[in-house]
């Protein structure tokens, strides 16, 4: 049943449109006033960061409203719902994450994903194999990504059709700026969902579960494409930790030091969210020492500069994942910044964090450790000085120019 009220609502998205305008148009909460104009900070110097987002987190808290809900709350007489990444910081945005972390993301449940991971990567290394030698792995990595965490959610009996369907449907929605049609007010779907509650499925399931993992695993393979000596460590720690290439389990990759130094090196140089964003009132501009302004404040902290600060990295241009490991420079590193200093955010920091880091690397190692185990990863034409890695800045970083790569099987041997 849960599976054919999801593939309803994807669905749905494709035709929902807000025809609640007129006399709704012009309607705002009640008490609330005309926003205040808006003045953005960007911050990409990590001490600032930190002094934001850990000394002062309580200060840096809120996060500006995501454009589709500001469209949806104009459109709807000043009507708008909150999932976990939108609702303001205090005792509501408190209890959904305590729930989260209780249950779906608890560090203890992550070693009951292991089947979906296997299924998902036995699914992946199969496609890529279909299209040998030159494969675009784009696609690919985002289905199977997205297979794992439909399943996590909604059960692991959702068989291939209903995967594509919601992809293609999730997909299509995240297109729509505007909805124009609605369900009939007495309609089985009116009454399970509004429109605020599926755009927030659409942002946070698609986005934030599948969206970032996926594009970290393709900022990464590049680094494995152009730097063959990376690809042969990494695979050669694989195969010496026993890991096949559908059974890299969690124990065993919590013992492959190399292949945790390769992701957060891919983390640092390309954070799959470009910024990190607070808004502070402007009543509150006056903590900041900004003085005199009638103005909100989008405080902005740029994820890429963090990670690639001169005063803070050697050569951070430079993908070098051995800064990872001990006695190198950033040995104490982790996907996480401590209390004391930062020196990348990948997944933020401060009281917003990202929920589900533990889960995120978790797949992308299990994925990375299986895709360099089973191939060879070369550039798609001989000859080819390395991979583009030119950046493009959407919601989630992604590159500008899709991976293509030129791939052929291993042997035990090699």
């Amino acid at each position: 049943m849960e599976l054919l009220v999801l593939l309803a609502l994807v669905f749905l998205g494709l035709s929902v449109l807000i025809r609640r305008r007129g006399c709704h148009t012009g309607v705002r909460r009640a008490g609330a006033l005309a926003p205040a104009a808006l003045v953005i900070q960007n911050i990409v110097d990590p001490a600032a960061a930190q002094c934001m987002l850990i000394e002062n987190a309580d200060h840096f808290s809120n996060r500006p409203a995501p454009p589709f809900l500001v469209a949806l709350e104009k459109s709807n007489g000043g009507q708008r719902g909150d999932g976990l990444t939108s609702v303001p910081y205090g005792p509501l945005w408190s209890a959904l994450r305590r729930n989260l972390m209780a249950e779906a993301l608890h560090p203890s449940r992550l070693g009951h994903i292991a089947p979906l991971q296997r299924e998902a990567t036995q699914g992946l290394i199969a496609a890529l194999g279909k299209e040998l030698p030159v494969v675009s792995v784009r696609e690919h990595l985002s289905a199977a990504v997205f297979s794992v965490v439909a399943r996590l959610c909604f059960g692991d009996d959702i068989d291939e059709g209903y995967l594509r369907a919601m992809r293609c449907g999730i997909r299509d929605i995240q297109l729509i700026a505007v909805v124009e049609a609605k369900p009939s007010s007495g309609s089985m779907m009116a009454k399970l969902t509004g429109d605020d509650e599926l755009v927030l499925l659409v942002l946070e399931f698609r986005g934030a579960g599948a969206g970032t993992v996926a594009a970290c695993l393709e900022w990464t393979l590049p680094h494995v494409v152009n730097d063959q000596e990376v690809q042969e460590k990494l695979s050669d720690e694989v195969q010496s930790a026993g890991g096949t290439v559908v059974s890299s389990s969690r124990s065993l990759i919590h013992g492959m030091p190399y292949l945790n130094a390769v992701v957060l090196e891919s983390l640092r140089m390309h954070p799959t969210v470009p910024f990190i964003q607070r808004h502070v009132h402007a009543d509150a501009a006056g903590f900041l020492g900004v003085g005199g302004t009638t103005s909100d404040l989008l405080m902005q902290v740029s994820v890429g500069a963090i990670g690639r600060y001169t005063k803070t990295w050697t050569d951070p241009d430079e993908f070098r994942p051995e800064r990872f490991l001990p006695g190198g420079e950033a040995e104490d590193v982790g996907p996480l910044p401590g209390p004391k200093e930062i020196r990348m955010v990948p997944f933020g920091t401060g009281h917003r964090f990202c929920p589900g880091v533990g889960l995120a690397m978790m797949n992308i190692k299990c994925f990375l450790a299986a895709l360099v185990h089973e191939f060879h990863w070369k550039p798609p034409t001989v000859g080819c000085a390395g991979v583009d890695v030119t950046e493009l800045n959407t919601f989630v970083k992604g590159m500008k120019t899709p991976l293509s790569v030129r791939l052929t099987r291993r042997t035990l041997s090699s």
